[in-house]
């Protein structure tokens, strides 16, 4: 059977977190959900970087110091220059605030 309920943002949440970029930009053009800043927070501890450049490109959640804090600690120093680069007044790992797009 087919459900018509829908999706949540634990949809894209999880297929970020997964590395799935096909899915994630399936979502993205074809529901309305979106996602929240799990998805690129998850994106960046698990190293997909190409989830992230479409993430951001997009505009879609944001981030939360965790990324960087789960970059650095699962050395993907790729990804941790890469958000040190993108969100230079991100505050540290260790504070949860909510990293909004500069650009």
């Amino acid at each position: 059977l087919n459900r018509t309920e829908g999706c949540s943002t634990e949809a894209m949440n999880n297929a970020a977190c997964a590395g799935l970029l096909k899915i994630v930009q399936w979502l993205h053009h074809n529901r309305r959900e979106g996602c929240t800043t799990k998805a690129m927070d998850a994106a960046a501890s698990g190293g997909h970087f190409e989830v992230l450049l479409f993430l951001r490109s997009q505009r879609m959640g944001g981030c939360t110091s965790d990324a960087a804090f789960e970059a650095q600690r699962k050395k993907h120093e790729h990804i941790l220059a890469w958000l040190n680069e993108h969100y230079p007044d991100a505050p540290a790992p260790q504070r949860r605030v909510r990293i909004r797009h500069l650009a």
